[in-house]
């Protein structure tokens, strides 16, 4: 029953490192704590073309509220007490202000879908999730169907546009199954600072055998007017012969007068089904397909 002073706590959450519970292979994902102080290591997970194994990582959360439900208790016939089901952990967390929109909170609660869990990433700049005693850091469990995220719009003169994200975690964790890999082993990564995957429309037109348009913006902005994505070459797209199952050497992909569009030259593939993938750093794997005149 005895406690040393000053032991290793978790601190406010700051933002949600999200992974599926395993990969397409079937093994459990987790983090490495012999890695977490490597930059490279967290741009690989976040950037991995394997979805299943990727590292999402949330927007910053301004505000956080956790909660713990009662036990679930009965009273025998000889008065004696049994606990049937143990508490669930909740949490709510908030986007609120410039932050906030609609189309953030579809892509949060478009993770629902799946079978992932959380790690916390607090304010201390350490890391908890689940420890299974083996060295790793183990993604803690997301409650099925407990995962919903809202915007709520602002009321004015009294509050701000907000996100709101609600999760309940596993009701089978208990206080010996968390984790923490403490800062010392992180710095001098900042895991405020890991930003996640923007996504991308991407629209292709103009096409002939040699050439087409190709018309890159985020999911952000107005219906007409949305933020473009400039600045990306050669090296930050694929593009497909689908039909012969072979890659197309990009002979120029330069910025047009209008931001975001950019003008696409190839070799002869008339015919043929194609599909652009954004693969560039930072942006979530968006593509569009079409066929070539």
């Amino acid at each position: 029953m005895g406690a040393p002073n000053c032991v290793t706590a978790a601190d406010y959450i700051a933002k949600l490192g999200l992974m599926r519970l395993k990969d397409n292979d079937g093994s459990e994902n987790s983090l490495d704590p012999t890695q977490m102080n490597l930059q490279a290591y967290y741009d690989g997970l976040i950037n991995n073309v394997d979805p299943s194994k990727q590292l999402l990582v949330s927007p910053l959360f301004d505000e956080v509220v956790p909660t713990l439900s009662d036990d679930t208790e009965i009273t025998l016939q000889n008065q004696e007490t049994r606990t049937v089901a143990f508490g669930v952990e909740s949490f709510e967390l908030r986007i609120v202000g410039d932050r906030a929109s609609r189309q953030l909170a579809a892509v949060i609660d478009a993770l629902k879908c799946g079978t992932f869990g959380v790690f916390f990433f607090d304010d201390s700049n350490q890391a908890e999730g689940r420890d299974k005693g083996d060295g790793l850091l183990y993604p803690l469990p997301v409650a099925k169907g407990s995962w919903k995220c809202r915007f709520i719009r602002g009321e004015k003169g009294n509050s701000e546009n907000t996100v709101r994200l609600n999760f309940n975690l596993s009701a089978t964790l208990r206080d010996k199954d968390f984790g923490i890999v403490e800062s010392k082993f992180i710095e001098p990564v900042q895991l405020i600072d890991l930003d996640g995957l923007l996504d991308v429309c991407v629209t292709l037109s103009n096409e002939t055998a040699t050439s087409m348009t190709t018309k890159l913006e985020l999911i952000y902005g107005g219906v007409n007017s949305k933020k473009p994505v400039e600045g990306l070459g050669t090296g930050d797209v694929d593009l497909n012969n689908d039909t012969d199952g072979l890659n197309i050497p990009l002979l120029t992909f330069d910025d047009s007068a209008t931001p975001g569009t950019y003008d696409t030259d190839f070799a002869n593939n008339s015919g043929k089904d194609v599909t652009l993938t954004v693969t560039a750093s930072g942006y979530d794997r968006d593509s569009a397909s079409t066929t070539l005149p």
